[in-house]
């Protein structure tokens, strides 16, 4: 098959290559545009963890997140294939680290990375039009000494063990006992949802204290007032700092707080919010970020500008997205507007 642009100039450049990023590349291959997709490897999208969604069309069964990944990627090969050509280059494991605009032409320039540590070889793309599909990072339960990582808890996510995403998933938990782990805001609200909508036979909020407390400006009397206002709702508080994980082998999960004593749970429920919203290179365009970080845009999903206009060729997709549900169903669907209005003004 034909290589990519002669010129060096894509028609987009996609950041990201997770399922939201995936369907950019997709749509721009069925719309016979060039693209190179930029991302930092597959073990740092979110949706790669996930072992089980009910909510993708086509999947009767459920479907994991490295499945759909897959997929998208195998429709892609199957559409240069029909096509007789490429259309998308895979240039991954790198990390961009900038983005500027001259001359109708966006560049981009990072360079290549293995795990967390950087090869130090630079990597440059050209492209008429941009999609950030980079989305979010989940804050993680402080765990022994795992400060907000996954490591701990990944092989209890991994098993349908840990959830994060009461839309997603808050369907399987009817009469199960369920550990909300967080005390931010709305872990409450999730934990009574759980309970009253889901039908958990209960829900216990633990807060985890350590990984509260230890962050920098902690407000301890706004910690005491969530409490008293979480138990006034009926649900139980758990104040401690989780120091190892149980119970796998059992299919459940089991607390192991520091001062030894133990809870038995049939699912924890994640719920400190985002560790990082990873909005720096629309921040590097002139984006509007609104103020829990999320970029902002038309309903074609162009970014806006901080005078309120959309900045040209420039698209955000996915998680990243201001005032969407994040869902990937939705995801999908912004992708599918970002591509179709880049290719409908020939950018």
């Amino acid at each position: 098959m034909d290589d990519l642009p002669a010129d060096g100039v894509f028609d987009l450049a996609i950041v990201g290559a997770g399922p939201a990023g995936l369907m950019a590349a997709l749509k721009s291959a069925l719309l016979f545009h060039t693209a190179i997709v930029l991302d930092k490897g597959r073990r740092t999208s979110r949706a790669f963890f996930v072992p089980k969604m009910d909510n993708i069309p086509g999947y009767p069964e459920g479907v994991s997140g490295r499945k759909v990944m897959d997929d998208l990627r195998a429709q892609i090969a199957h559409a240069e294939k029909v096509a007789g050509r490429r259309f998308v280059r895979f240039e991954e494991p790198v990390e961009i680290a900038t983005l500027e605009r001259a001359g109708g032409v966006w560049r981009l320039g990072g360079h290549r990375v293995v795990g967390r540590n950087g090869r130090g070889e630079t990597v440059e793309a050209r492209a008429r039009a941009v999609v950030l599909a980079t989305g979010v990072v989940d804050r993680q339960p402080y765990i022994g000494e795992n400060t907000y990582d996954i490591t701990a808890i990944l092989p209890y996510a991994n098993k349908g063990l840990a959830d994060y995403c009461l839309l997603c998933d808050g369907h399987t938990i009817r009469g199960k006992r369920v550990a909300v782990l967080g005390l931010g805001r709305g872990s409450a609200g999730i934990a009574e949802s759980l309970r009253d909508h889901f039908g958990a036979s209960e829900t216990v909020l633990v807060t985890c204290i350590a990984c509260v407390t230890g962050e920098p400006g902690h407000d301890h009397a706004r910690h005491g007032a969530l409490i008293r206002d979480t138990e006034a709702l009926g649900i139980p508080v758990i104040d401690k700092t989780i120091a190892n994980l149980e119970g796998q082998r059992e299919d459940r999960i089991r607390l192991v707080f520091d001062d030894g004593t133990r809870e038995d749970f049939d699912k924890a429920w994640v719920s400190f919010g985002w560790f990082k919203v990873t909005n720096d290179l629309a921040k590097q365009a002139g984006a509007a970020i609104d103020r829990d970080g999320y970029v902002t845009s038309t309903e074609d999903c162009e970014v806006l500008g901080e005078d309120g206009e959309p900045i040209p060729g420039l698209f955000v997709v996915g998680d990243l997205r201001a005032e969407t549900w994040k869902q990937i169903p939705i995801a999908l669907g912004d992708a599918e507007s970002a591509v179709i209005h880049a290719y409908a003004v020939r950018l």
